[in-house]
């Protein structure tokens, strides 16, 4: 998705349908009362780095061109695997550290207050949790699917610990 900048990043949010809806004939007064359906959640920017460092030692020691362009190939090479391994860290934090993007683990709450809507006062906004069943069947995985589906909006992805998922698929 494109950003064109601002001061944070907004998604708009569609939580519920118009009540102000019916079938009609002829003359019948038409319930056009409002009632609130849309809003935004608001995130803050966050922004992540990661350091090259070439010492002088080093500078030296691969002084010819081609030594030159392979040490710098190798330190972007190493701190692209860096970035890409904080980022994954950050899609499962806990959202504990405020300078980093909040991750499953905030997210996939329902006490948490997450692009600045408190989930305990707007269960819309909750992530529907299934903490109680002991065994990962198809019928626990479609319940939580049903209930995760408004319409034809449902879930693309189910997200598990890795021993569950081991522990489901020793049992096949």
């Amino acid at each position: 998705m494109k950003l064109d900048g601002g001061t944070q990043i907004l998604q708009p949010l569609g939580y519920a349908v118009t009540d102000a809806a019916g079938w009609y004939s002829g003359a019948d007064t038409l319930n056009t009362a409002d009632n609130e359906q849309i809003t935004s959640a608001d995130y803050n920017w966050k922004f992540s780095y990661v350091n090259i460092t070439i010492k002088r030692t080093d500078e030296l020691k691969n002084s010819g061109d081609a030594a030159k362009i392979s040490l710098v190939r190798s330190k972007t090479q190493m701190a692209e695997k860096t970035m890409a391994n904080q980022l994954g860290v950050a899609l499962w934090n806990a959202g504990t550290d405020a300078n980093a993007m909040g991750g499953l683990r905030h997210i996939l709450s329902t006490s948490n207050t997450v692009g600045g809507i408190d989930q305990s006062a707007n269960s819309w906004w909750q992530a529907n949790v299934d903490s109680t069943s002991t065994v990962l069947s198809m019928a626990a995985l479609q319940s939580q699917f049903t209930a995760a589906t408004i319409g034809s909006d449902g879930p693309s992805v189910a997200y598990t610990t890795r021993t569950i998922y081991d522990l489901y698929y020793s049992l096949l």
